[in-house]
């Protein structure tokens, strides 16, 4: 018997973003619905189409950040560089460049969030002042305090 399944539905909402079936077929927490062939389809392709790539990428400049980080605070720091001058250069290159890409990161990430956050008007207020609800994350506070301090 032939079957339609308009997968469409389950990644596209009417408004044209990622709709939310995914997400409430996973907290459903059923083996049988997530291992429905149609549903492993969807979420394969989701996977190989749009996410990997971007996840990759994410991981791959988290981890050259690090390895940035760890040289230019911790490694090359113990080294004689008062009598090297390039030495002293390869870290204020190093620091320069992990501060440049971390901060720029996360000063795009906090601008978009916040004026979404506050073009929606999803705000809580502090002290009479309104700040966006996103930063309620525990997280993400913390990420937005360390761009703050830094």
């Amino acid at each position: 018997r032939r079957v339609n399944y308009y997968v469409k539905h389950v990644l596209v909402n009417s408004k044209g973003g990622l709709a939310g079936a995914l997400q409430a077929l996973t907290s459903a927490k059923d083996q049988t619905l997530v291992s429905h062939p149609i549903i492993c389809l969807v979420s394969e392709s989701l996977w190989d189409g749009v996410v990997k790539r971007s996840f990759i990428m994410a991981k791959v400049g988290f981890v050259l950040s690090l390895i940035v980080f760890v040289l230019s605070q911790s490694i090359l720091p113990k080294l004689d560089i008062e009598t090297n001058r390039s030495l002293r250069i390869v870290i204020l290159c190093g620091r320069l460049v992990n501060y440049m890409f971390s901060m720029t990161r996360m000063i795009v990430f906090h601008a978009r969030r916040s004026a979404k956050a506050y073009r929606e008007n999803r705000t809580f207020k502090i002290l009479g002042l309104p700040v966006p609800a996103y930063l309620r994350g525990f997280f993400l506070f913390l990420n937005f305090m360390l761009m703050v301090l830094l």
